[in-house]
């Protein structure tokens, strides 16, 4: 995934509630001045995430179709795991969140999402995305 020359950290919103999607989008746009976008299904978030190539992907993991685990597992596979990936869901707990971290997300929060908790997701991405030392 290249990160170099970016101007605005690109975010990625993965829920099947649009409601959901929408307002985090927007939030993220506004008070945040990402480049963010939103899907409504796992399926299409791959697809999405081959030309958009997000710093931060925000995924639901109970999804129809292609739930969060199935679309890490997808992007594992065509290599494409951006750099900061953070399971967003109703469930709670240290099991879901070890299960989370060993498929392959970096952390994850329940819904709902606040808006001290999205700041945080966006200053770990920046850091993530634009301050890593140069290989």
């Amino acid at each position: 995934m290249n990160t170099s020359n970016c101007d605005r950290l690109r975010v990625l919103v993965v829920d099947n509630l649009r409601d959901y999607v929408d307002a985090t989008v927007l939030l993220l746009r506004t008070a945040f001045q990402c480049d963010a976008r939103g899907c409504l299904d796992g399926e299409l978030a791959v697809e999405v995430m081959t030309e958009f190539e997000p710093h931060l992907l925000l995924l639901d993991i109970a999804m129809p179709k292609a739930d969060g685990f199935a679309v890490i597992a997808q992007l594992k596979k065509r290599n494409m795991v951006p750099p900061y990936v953070v399971a967003v869901s109703g469930y709670a707990g240290e099991a879901i969140t070890n299960r989370c971290l060993r498929a392959g997300f970096h952390h994850n929060v329940a819904k709902p999402t606040s808006l001290d908790t999205i700041k945080e997701l966006v200053a770990e991405s920046q850091r993530r995305a634009f301050l890593a030392p140069a290989s």
